[in-house]
Parts: C-alpha cells; sequence; structure tokens
C-alpha cells in the first residue's frame, strides 16, 4: 500500500494540465524551485497560486479513504427527512447555512503526512510579511496539535456561499441536488456553490463518474487521489487552514489490495532444508536452561 500512495503522491493524474502534487510543493514553499507561493486573496484569507501568476493552484495527494457524507446532499437533511445512521445529529443541517458542508475524511491514524504538511504550511505562513499581524492564535481543531485526534483528516467544500451586497444571485446549476436548488431558494442571503466535489474511479485508462463505477461509492481502505485547493482562513477570533476537495479519483481499490495480499501469501519454509519439530524429538548437543 505504502508503495502506491508514494507513487500516486508524486504522479498526479493531469499533471501536464497544471496538477502540482502537494507534498513536494509544500517542501518546496520559500525555495527557488517551488511551484507554488502563498498569498494574501482578501482580508480573510491567504491562498496558495501557482508561482508567478493568478492562478488558484489544484494540489494532488494521495490518501487512504475512510468516510463521507453524501457525495450530493452533504450533511443538509431537510426537515421530515429520515437521518443517515453515520451523520451526528450535531452536524445536520436544516436549511441553507455556511455549516452545510461535502465532507471527505481520510484515514491518518498511522500516517499523518496530511497532519505534517499542514503543519509546515502554517510554519512558512507564519514567517511572511503581513501574515496574522494582529497576532489571532490558530484553531485548535485539526491543529494537529493533539495527537488523540489526529487519526482522521477531514476535507470540507461549502454547500453554500453568502451573498455580497448587490451582487444577482445566478439560477442554481441543474447538476446540484434537489434539497440543495430547494434550500437556495428558501435562503435570502445564500447560493448553492456550483463547485460540489466530484467523485470518480480509475481503472488504469479511463476516468468514470463513480456512480458508473463498481463499486458505485468509495470504500473505506481505497487509495483515492485527491484533488483541492488551499486556503489559510482568518476568523475574528482565530485562523486556521483549510483543504477544499474538488475532486476525488479512487486509483486503488480496497478489493485489489486485499486481493494482491491475499494471492501473495506468506512466505514458505523449505521444510527439507529445514524440517519441522516433532513430538517426542531428542535435542542433541548441550543446552543451558536458565
Amino acid at each position: 500500500m505504502q508503495e502506491s500512495l508514494d507513487w500516486w503522491r508524486e504522479n498526479p493524474l493531469r499533471i501536464r494540465e497544471g496538477d502540482i502534487p502537494y507534498e513536494s510543493a509544500v517542501r518546496a514553499l520559500g525555495t527557488s524551485d517551488a511551484p507554488v507561493e502563498l498569498r494574501k486573496q482578501n482580508s480573510s484569507r491567504w491562498t496558495l497560486y501557482v508561482r508567478d501568476t493568478d492562478q488558484v493552484a489544484v494540489l494532488s495527494y494521495a490518501a487512504i479513504f475512510s468516510m463521507a457524507d453524501d457525495y450530493y446532499s452533504g450533511n443538509l437533511i431537510p426537515t421530515g427527512q429520515p437521518l443517515p445512521e453515520d451523520l451526528p445529529s450535531e452536524r445536520i443541517e436544516r436549511f441553507a447555512t455556511w455549516k452545510c458542508q461535502y465532507a471527505y475524511a481520510f484515514d491518518t491514524a498511522y500516517d499523518k503526512t496530511l497532519f505534517n504538511l499542514q503543519q509546515m504550511l502554517e510554519e512558512y505562513a507564519s514567517s511572511l510579511p503581513g501574515f496574522n499581524p494582529t497576532g489571532l492564535p490558530r484553531r485548535e481543531y485539526q491543529s494537529g496539535n493533539d495527537l488523540a485526534y489526529t487519526w482522521r483528516y477531514w476535507m470540507r467544500a461549502p454547500m453554500f456561499i453568502r451573498i455580497n451586497e448587490g451582487e444577482v444571485r445566478p439560477p442554481p446549476p441543474p447538476h446540484l441536488h434537489p434539497w440543495v436548488i430547494a434550500a437556495e431558494k428558501r435562503s435570502r442571503i445564500y447560493r448553492a456553490n456550483p463547485g460540489r466535489p466530484r467523485v470518480f474511479s480509475f481503472d488504469g485508462e479511463v476516468i468514470s463518474s463513480i456512480e458508473n463505477s463498481d463499486p458505485d461509492l468509495l470504500q473505506r481502505g481505497d487509495i483515492v487521489l485527491v484533488h483541492f485547493v488551499v486556503s489559510i482562513v482568518f476568523t475574528p477570533s482565530a485562523w486556521y487552514t483549510e483543504l477544499i476537495p474538488v475532486e476525488l479519483v479512487r486509483v486503488v481499490p480496497v478489493l485489489r489490495l486485499t486481493s494482491d495480499a491475499l494471492e501473495s501469501g506468506p512466505p514458505t519454509i523449505d521444510v527439507a532444508a529445514r524440517p519441522a519439530l516433532m513430538d517426542g524429538e531428542r535435542i542433541g548437543g548441550t543446552l543451558i536452561i536458565i
């Protein structure tokens, strides 16, 4: 598994189209080889851009899938609809709000690289002129400081975006879930985010939408290539890093990893060279019993 993770982390699916390996990009920050740079986007956000351009960087990283909310409706559950068993009640939202999200979690129980890279990015950001001039604290959630909370890493994309004063709200894209469209129509201050993360599978040659794949859901343990954008966000009380997923691609199914392990089997002992112990066998030579 680690060999597959390492390979996919350095080999984006669409490197010619500009996708950038996340790990090597973060490790190169501040050097002449860095493909990205962290710049102030506005008063509340610093974002990674392709170096010397105004193009937001799309980063690529391979991780082990753990769990997700519904791919199409996230944690938005209108009143009267059945509640998913695996969605905590405190995360359920009934109406359009900033708390509505498309959320995906990745297993970091043994591989803490996502947290390590986040800390490297934040250390670099803290060295930049003009970053955090008021000395706000880093939000503790998903900071990586407490190892008890580093067994899973969440990436989230907003389901709704606040409408600026005077902004004309475009109609919601038809590809969004009916619940999302209905919630937007009931809201006067939010519009639906057209950039819902899309989920795919890759069979080595062809990309397929996850609903046209078998299995048609990501499975715990799948190796997934995530494409995302990175920002550091400032609130009135704290700041934090967010990795916003754009696309997720299953590149190695957990079933293949499992079958490969079973097919390889344990090593075979040559019983002619090293016979097995036998009941009643007499051991020659002198043994010292302690």
